[in-house]
C-alpha cells in the first residue's frame, strides 16, 4: 500500500489545531479557585512581586496562507506562569485576485500564559492573545482595483498557541498556529530569551 508524504503533516496539523483549543480552556485554569486568581494578579503586582518580574523578548516569523512577517516582542514576565507586553512587527499580505500586496506595520498588545508540563518545566504550551492594529504604508498593484491604500489602518486580533521548549535558563524556542485578523490562518516558530 502507497504512503502518502503529507500524512504525518496532517497528524501534526490536527495536534496543534487541538492545542489551539485546548491551552485556553485549560483544566488547571478551571480547577482554581476565582478567589486564587485574583490573589494571584494582586501579589504579582504588589510591591514585592513587581521586584520578580523579568524581562522576556521574542523573534518569531509568522507563515500563513496570504501574509507573512517577522516580529519582535517584549514584555515583562510578572510570573512563571503570565507574561504583558508589546509585539512590533513587519507584514505583508497578498491578493492574487486583484492583484494586490500590501505592506504593513503591526503593533499589539499582548498576554502570555504558560501551562508547564513536568516539575523541571523543559516544555510547556502556552497562549498569546494579542490587540492591536496593522498600519499599511505601501500598496502595489493596479490603481483601480485595489482595497488598501498608505495609511489605512486595520484593527488587529490574534491568538498564537504553541509549544514552548526550554534550552537553557529563559533561552527557549517556540512553534504553534497562528490565527488572527490580518487575515493569517498559518503558524509561528521563533526564539525567545
Amino acid at each position: 500500500m502507497r504512503k502518502y508524504p503529507y500524512t504525518n503533516l496532517r497528524r501534526y496539523v490536527l495536534i496543534l489545531l487541538v492545542l489551539a483549543v485546548v491551552c485556553p480552556l485549560s483544566a488547571q485554569d478551571l480547577a482554581e479557585d476565582k478567589s486564587l486568581q485574583e490573589g494571584s494578579w494582586a501579589a504579582a503586582f504588589s510591591e514585592e512581586g513587581r521586584q520578580n518580574w523579568k524581562p522576556e523578548f521574542t523573534l518569531r516569523l509568522t507563515a500563513g496562507f496570504v501574509t507573512s512577517g517577522p516580529a519582535l516582542s517584549g514584555g515583562v514576565r510578572i510570573d512563571n506562569k503570565r507574561t504583558l507586553g508589546l509585539i512590533i512587527g513587519h507584514g505583508e499580505c497578498y491578493n492574487d485576485a486583484r492583484p494586490e500586496s500590501d505592506y504593513m506595520i503591526q503593533t499589539s498588545l499582548f498576554f502570555r500564559r504558560y501551562f508547564y508540563i513536568g516539575p523541571r518545566e523543559i516544555v510547556a504550551l502556552y497562549s498569546d492573545i494579542s490587540v492591536g492594529a496593522n498600519w499599511i504604508y505601501k500598496v502595489n498593484g493596479s490603481e483601480e482595483l485595489i482595497m488598501c491604500h498608505p495609511g489605512d489602518v486595520r484593527p488587529q486580533i490574534a491568538l498564537e498557541p504553541g509549544v514552548r521548549f526550554r534550552i537553557y535558563r529563559n533561552f527557549h524556542l517556540f512553534l504553534g498556529p497562528s490565527i488572527s485578523t490580518s487575515p493569517t490562518i498559518g503558524f509561528h516558530i521563533g526564539l525567545g530569551l
